[in-house]
């Protein structure tokens, strides 16, 4: 597994939910500084990237995912 040396969080995503393009997702097994979400998403977006989307008490974070080449 790659990980981003800038983000001092870990761990593996549960699937609760599909809808459509959408995955909603909990955070599971967090290791070292994870903030505390309330909503996981992975959504396909139409140029076959993710849309990661985090949200917890006061904070958003988006980001989008590109297949590796």
């Amino acid at each position: 597994m790659k990980t981003h040396p800038e983000i001092p969080c870990s761990g593996t995503f549960r699937i609760l939910e599909v809808c459509e393009e959408t995955l909603e997702l909990k955070a599971e097994n967090k290791q070292d500084e994870c903030s505390e979400a309330d909503f996981d998403s992975l959504e396909l977006l139409s140029d076959e990237t993710l849309l990661y989307v985090s949200k917890g008490d006061g904070w958003e974070a988006r980001g989008v995912l590109q297949r590796a080449s």
